[in-house]
């Protein structure tokens, strides 16, 4: 009787083997033929675009290397990824999908607003991100122009504050004065004394001391701004945010 039960026992736990790995086997195949379907009927045939960077559309879609992939790998990280360092002024990457087989992509682009001293002789152009666009063997009058300042560790597609604390320190300022001042030209922006950081507008001197309190010295300089004749010669002194002066310059 030992025998008989010992004996049944281990049939049942063959015939459990055997499910197991029945259903291991059904899964395994389903997810094959899912995989086949997909890479089948769900990959990227059809392509539409909104496009307002400086690029030609059809060279950022080759560029991106979607077609012909899964729809379900495609994304707007992913592509910018792909993208960014050969077409720096393509800013960020979006994208829609629409089953089986199409995509939207949408293509977002900055522009040129500063231009700093790079390595040797040449100079670069940032983004308002302090991201790097370009390398120039002169500087842009039609930008505002750091100076004070040099890199040499830099790459085309990155952005500058993340290497150096003169990055942070630009950063920070041209962020400041896109709050308070992004009404008005800016030509320059010079941080060649730590302690005594200047931003020159078109008749305006804003001397802002040293890089802390920058939020409210640029408040207080706006303010000081305002109350004043801009289209005469003057420095706007905000070393102490508290107490902005205004003197005329002699001409």
């Amino acid at each position: 009787m030992a025998n008989e039960i010992k004996k049944l026992g281990k049939k049942v736990k063959r015939k459990r083997i055997r499910i197991i790995i029945t259903g291991l086997l059904i899964t395994v195949a389903a997810a094959v033929v899912i995989i086949v379907l997909i890479n089948i009927f769900f990959v990227v045939k059809n392509i539409d675009t909104e496009n307002n960077t400086i690029y030609d559309t059809q060279e950022l879609i080759d560029a991106s290397e979607i077609t012909g992939t899964s729809i379900f790998g495609v994304n707007g990280n992913n592509v910018y990824e792909k993208i960014y360092l050969e077409y720096p002024y393509v800013s960020s990457v979006e994208t829609e999908i629409f089953f089986p087989d199409g995509v939207k992509i949408y293509f977002y682009g900055t522009n040129a607003v500063m231009c700093v001293k790079g390595e040797g002789d040449k100079y670069i152009i940032l983004d308002k991100d302090l991201k790097v666009l370009e390398e120039v063997s002169a500087p842009r009058e039609d930008l505002i122009i750091v100076a004070g300042t040099e890199f040499s560790d830099y790459c085309s597609g990155e952005k500058l504050n993340n290497y150096s604390s003169d990055g942070r320190l630009i950063s920070e300022i041209f962020t400041n004065l896109e709050l308070y001042f992004t009404d008005i030209n800016i030509k320059s922006i010079d941080i060649t004394k730590k302690y005594a950081i200047e931003i020159i507008l078109d008749n305006i001197t804003i001397e802002i001391g040293n890089g802390e309190d920058i939020d409210k010295k640029m408040k207080m300089a706006r303010k000081v701004y305002d109350d004043n004749n801009p289209d005469e010669k003057a420095v706007i002194n905000v070393k102490d945010y508290t107490k902005g002066r205004y003197r005329k310059e002699n001409i």
